[in-house]
């Protein structure tokens, strides 16, 4: 059958009620029944046409140890890998959310998908160009929001004591970790790019202002 005809073709196969249990279990999931057809497709039934060295559908044991083997937490994201695209390119199943996409193991990135699976393969040059969701890139400006917050308490609480040298001197490390942090977000995309100096710089500049913060209030806290 054609990869494009896929979701249409794959009812014709019986499920495999051995495999799909164990998929389940793994992952953690119901699975709707078309995705239970296509996880019992073998993969010398379909045809790939030109994309026959591009992509090819995961072994069965593949699947089941995918989180182990690629080292990326897929039953974390609710995802279930079931084609290889190459370049840590996987088509996978989100069953929290019941619809296909792609993702991208190196910078956990999802690319926002389609609610048929046949539309995905119709459309790749589509997804590809589309919004991407970087898992990592939320927690990160957390992070850096976090940073700025706590450390500007302590250039608030200075004001507050009528200490304006040491709450401009707070203030000024603050925001100099954040900016250490920025440069390291635009040139690494968050982390998802590789690493940078600018990240170990902003976390040990953050540390020293939380720590000089900390004992400068407890010292005129004493003193009152």
């Amino acid at each position: 059958m054609k990869l494009t005809e896929i979701t249409l073709e794959a009812r014709k196969f019986p499920i495999d009620e051995t495999f799909v249990n164990k998929v389940e279990t793994a992952y953690s999931c119901k699975l709707p029944d078309i995705v239970r057809h296509i996880l019992s497709v073998p993969d010398d039934a379909i045809d790939f046409g030109d994309r026959t060295n591009l992509m090819h559908k995961l072994s069965n044991d593949l699947i089941l140890t995918a989180s182990e083997e690629m080292q990326s937490d897929f039953v974390g994201k609710h995802l279930l890998p079931i084609f290889d695209l190459f370049d840590n390119d996987y088509v996978c199943f989100d069953y929290d959310k019941g619809r296909w996409c792609k993702f991208h193991t190196v910078g956990d990135y999802v690319f926002i998908g389609s609610d048929n699976l046949s539309d995905l393969f119709d459309n790749q040059d589509k997804i590809n160009n589309s919004p991407v969701l970087n898992m990592k890139q939320s927690k990160s400006r957390a992070k850096a929001l976090l940073l700025f917050f706590f450390l500007s308490m302590f250039g608030a609480h200075f004001f507050y004591l009528e200490q304006k040298q040491k709450a401009f001197t707070q203030i000024g490390l603050s925001v100099l970790g954040v900016s250490f942090y920025t440069i390291w977000a635009l040139q690494t995309n968050f982390g998802s790019q590789g690493g940078s100096i600018f990240y170990g710089l902003s976390w040990m500049l953050g540390l020293v202002a939380w720590v000089w913060g900390l004992v400068n209030t407890l010292k005129l806290t004493r003193r009152s």
